[in-house]
């Protein structure tokens, strides 16, 4: 794989559905912390709510021009410039080292660009592949 081959893009409006089903997916739904069915009024307030903020993103993870998953992230404390992130593959046919990638470019994507002090991320205790991630 090609780093150059990868980007991070903010997500848009013809992404809102796609990131919906992707929630809405027994594979993601079973790694979050709801794992109910995200309904679209309640997906639709929470796109809206991310959309034009200093302090929530929510970026595209594509390779080769394809959407495969999501970056979400949120200030939590403004004083010292620390925020929250979280990110998820939406593939049913996800390419192996595809999530790597996501995480590396996610925090490149924070520390460069957003220049955060400090990143916290949370994960629940079945979600062996992101604990095999923030090991490494």
């Amino acid at each position: 794989m090609n780093l150059n081959d990868f980007d991070l893009r903010p997500s848009n409006v013809n992404d809102k559905d796609m990131i919906l089903s992707w929630r809405n997916s027994d594979e993601v739904r079973s790694k979050m912390y709801e794992s109910t069915m995200i309904s679209p009024e309640v997906h639709n307030k929470w796109f809206s709510g991310i959309k034009n903020q200093d302090d929530k993103v929510c970026l595209i993870f594509e390779y080769q021009n394809t959407p495969y998953g999501v970056v979400t992230g949120s200030l939590r404390i403004k004083e010292s410039n620390t925020w929250t992130w979280g990110c998820y593959l939406g593939s049913t046919m996800p390419i192996p080292g595809l999530g790597t990638v996501m995480g590396y470019l996610a925090m490149i994507y924070f520390f460069e660009t957003r220049c955060v002090e400090m990143l916290v991320g949370e994960m629940i205790k079945t979600n062996k592949k992101s604990h095999r991630f923030n090991l490494s």
